[in-house]
């Protein structure tokens, strides 16, 4: 939060706020709590100790099981709700994007769905985990699962790919790894 002023932050608090109020109000199965962690220092020790860090301009999102236990959580910064003003802007905030980052936590914590993504290989294609490890690291955290595959070696695309990635190849594919890929 060093990327905003104060009065940034309470921007975005409001913005947040009115988000979760609006998710409340339209299932009974949202809860939201917005602590001050200087005035309610028992309920944020509780929390620290559940979850471990819960620093100042946190946004913590929890699934909990039928038993109450919690299934998962994920914990969002202010960065990832708002983009910082543009230099010499008059705006305290670039734009808010608490509605996008809420839904995508809600989903990574309340589904167990993997989504799994392709990227081919054997044609000079970028590794992934070479150039973007950083990008597949996060989206890991968010519920997908990375893959390569060879389609002349294998013949076809993997029946659990949601996704297939062409990351740059260097040389064209063979009719027979179109097919694989239209089929």
């Amino acid at each position: 939060s060093g990327r905003f002023l104060p009065e940034a932050i309470a921007e975005i608090e409001r913005n947040l706020t009115d988000l979760l109020w609006k998710y409340a109000d339209q299932s009974d199965r949202v809860r939201y709590e917005v602590l001050d962690l200087h005035e309610q220092r028992s309920r944020v020790e509780i929390l620290r100790k559940e979850f471990g860090v819960l620093d100042a301009n946190r946004i913590l999102v929890v699934a909990r099981g039928a038993d109450g236990e919690v299934r998962k959580r994920k914990v969002l910064s202010l960065e990832d709700v708002a983009l910082p003003p543009e230099p010499l802007s008059y705006r305290l905030i670039g734009g808010f994007r608490g509605d996008e980052a809420l839904v995508q936590a809600i989903r990574t914590v309340t589904t167990d769905e993997v989504v799994t993504i392709c990227f081919t290989t054997g044609h000079g294609e970028i590794d992934p985990s070479d150039r973007m490890g950083f990008l597949m690291a996060y989206l890991e955290e968010e519920a997908y699962r990375f893959e390569t595959v060879d389609l002349r070696t294998r013949g076809r695309v993997p029946e659990d790919c949601q996704v297939l990635v062409v990351a740059g190849g260097e040389r064209s594919f063979e009719e027979e790894e179109v097919e694989a890929v239209i089929d």
